[in-house]
């Protein structure tokens, strides 16, 4: 099974990630030396998936993608001495849970 690169844990990669060229059907995701470009229309059926609206959202949301990373591993060293003294709220567990699993699924660790 085909395994997805993080790229977000690529020492090579440290430029900022932008939008680059946008049309109604197409936009261009930069890093670095590198471009990907997302159509909002189904390769083989060119069946539209999703709203041009939508398109530009998830662009915006994957650019955004190291800068959340980022944010959540600096919150969760936040609850670093509470965890390390098991006295969290209940809400902060919650809190830790949801940081713990965003951290997991944008570095398969």
């Amino acid at each position: 099974m085909f395994e997805p690169k993080i790229i977000m844990d690529n020492p090579h990669i440290k430029s900022e990630w932008i939008l680059g060229d946008e049309n109604n059907s197409h936009v261009e995701i930069i890093v670095g030396d590198m471009s990907v470009d997302m159509c909002r229309f189904d390769r083989w059926t060119e069946k539209e998936v999703m709203s041009r609206q939508e398109m530009l959202e998830v662009a915006q949301l994957i650019i955004a993608a190291p800068k959340l990373l980022e944010a959540c591993q600096e919150t969760l060293k936040g609850f670093s001495l509470l965890i390390a003294a098991n006295d969290l709220t209940e809400d902060e567990k919650r809190q830790v849970l949801l940081l713990q699993n965003a951290i997991s699924l944008a570095t398969r660790k």
